[in-house]
């Protein structure tokens, strides 16, 4: 897995935890292709511009993923968005980036929550897994 990050913002982003938790994900979900997962940090603004083209919905969001290719991702996170929830989560601004990360690897590995309550189900068995494994968003 190529994990490559990309911070356009004025955020400090805890780059390696997220190398580690990407690649306990890839583990965990015996990903056995080779990846290139680009990770983005952009501006709440440029977030909103990109959810409004690709999505329709004209808001700030705090995660999009996209699935370029069988072998190439991009996640896209807002840290703002993530820092305003995280004041409402345990674990802090740190952790809800973490728990972002995590998120959009599920989508473009093929998890998805808003098709059925039996995929939501699903894809939140597979990040409670995760966390349960990872010493990163789980820390003893």
């Amino acid at each position: 897995m190529i994990i490559e990050i990309n911070n356009q913002t004025d955020y400090s982003i805890p780059k390696e935890k997220i190398d580690a938790l990407l690649r306990l994900a890839g583990r965990v979900l015996k990903i056995r292709k080779k990846q290139r997962i680009s990770v983005a940090f952009v501006p709440s603004a440029r977030i909103r511009e990109m959810n409004r083209i690709y999505r329709k919905k004209n808001k700030i969001t705090d995660v999009l993923s996209f699935a370029l290719s069988p072998s190439e991702s991009e996640i896209i996170i807002c840290p703002s968005a993530a820092k305003a929830q995280a004041k409402k989560q345990p674990g802090g601004f740190q952790q809800e980036i973490l728990a972002l990360v995590l998120h959009g690897f599920l989508h473009i590995n093929g998890f998805e929550h808003e098709k059925s309550k039996i995929a939501a189900r699903k894809m939140e068995k597979i990040e409670e897994d995760i966390i349960t494994k990872s010493e990163i968003l789980n820390p003893k």
